[in-house]
């Protein structure tokens, strides 16, 4: 079971067979003793049975290339947002160096956050400790990466980001104040 696992990982053979498995379990054809054509029926049951045999192939390699077209989409998906995260760290890390504090973070947040429900917050509300963890979690809320558009994957990737900024702020706020 291992082997099969592995050879899975490396996206060799093994991935279009466990593919076609997976189609076969998700059409429910099972083995059966019927897959092949009988050689001692009529002649019209010989045709029907190569016909229904054919069709279920058929359907078979069709879900089997879905599988695969959807397992590529993600594949592409996942080097979109390493290519993305590279470039947007740096200017997240800029963000949080300059502004150096939870406050700052947060007064400045709407400069840099992809669209989202985050309105700008003055430095003025961002004076007390209970206001500004108030306003820490409406920001959490606002960028977390979970509630962004799937589709948009820059505005997730930045989500992501700065949702870590901000909890890494938040752990200095609670041990400084």
């Amino acid at each position: 079971m291992m082997g099969g696992q592995q050879q899975q990982q490396r996206g060799g053979a093994g991935a279009s067979s466990a593919a076609a498995n997976v189609a076969k379990a998700a059409m429910g054809n099972a083995s059966r003793p019927s897959q092949e054509v009988d050689p001692f029926a009529p002649e019209r049951r010989k045709q029907l049975q190569a016909a229904r045999l054919a069709k279920e192939e058929a359907a078979v390699a069709a879900k089997v290339q879905q599988v695969q077209d959807a397992q590529a989409g993600l594949d592409e998906d996942r080097e979109t947002e390493r290519v993305l995260e590279k470039s947007l760290k740096l200017k997240v890390a800029q963000w949080q160096k300059d502004k150096k504090n939870l406050r700052a973070l947060l007064a400045s947040l709407h400069e840099i956050a992809p669209p989202c429900s985050w309105k700008a917050v003055g430095m003025g509300e961002l004076i007390d400790p209970k206001k500004v963890k108030k306003w820490y979690h409406k920001a959490c809320l606002a960028v977390h990466p979970d509630k962004q558009d799937s589709g948009d994957l820059e505005g997730k990737v930045m989500a992501q980001l700065l949702f870590d900024a901000l909890r890494e702020s938040w752990h200095v706020f609670e041990q400084t104040g």
